[in-house]
């Protein structure tokens, strides 16, 4: 996601940001060339998404699993803090490309990520996909585990994007 910051001077600041893509970075800043980390998710066509893709790399992660949707962007958040520091975010999700990435077109895609030996998710990755995308999901997920995968699961939850709560309780 792309992520932009107000200063303190009435600026803003932008980086790219989201619980799975910070915990990517963070790994491979810790393993470097001990570990190949590897994102997968969906970005548009557009330039801000390029940007990503290029920033991504230069932290050392493979985007080999990272695929382009037209007529789709990435989703955005801003951040701002109070004066006692405490921040708010707003999100603008509702175009994100990742949140087709369990479409069958993503297919072969998905089947090179889910050969990894870790495999990492949140329940925001959850989130933003509909029930058919979380069937399929935790159907490739358990695919995986059979194999020998570790699968990782970062309970992550945001309630303004589930639907209602019991959708929330059952997926989560």
């Amino acid at each position: 996601m792309i992520e932009l910051r107000e200063t303190h001077c009435g600026g803003l600041t932008r980086s790219y940001g989201g619980d799975v893509l910070n915990t990517s970075i963070y790994l491979s800043r810790l393993m470097g060339e001990d570990a190949k980390v590897r994102f997968t998710t969906l970005l548009g066509e557009d330039p801000f998404s390029a940007e990503m893709a290029v920033a991504w790399e230069r932290e050392g992660i493979d985007c080999d699993t990272v695929g382009r949707v037209t007529e789709r962007n990435v989703g955005l958040y801003f951040i701002r803090t109070d004066k006692t520091g405490e921040r708010t975010f707003h999100y603008w999700r509702g175009q994100s490309a990742a949140r087709e990435i369990m479409d069958s077109d993503w297919t072969s895609l998905r089947a090179q990520a889910m050969g990894s030996d870790w495999i990492y998710l949140s329940g925001i990755t959850l989130a933003i996909l509909d029930d058919t995308g979380r069937k399929r999901l935790l159907s490739e997920l358990a695919i995986a585990r059979e194999r020998g995968a570790h699968i990782a699961f970062d309970g992550n939850f945001r309630s303004a994007l589930w639907t209602n709560p019991l959708a929330a309780t059952t997926w989560h």
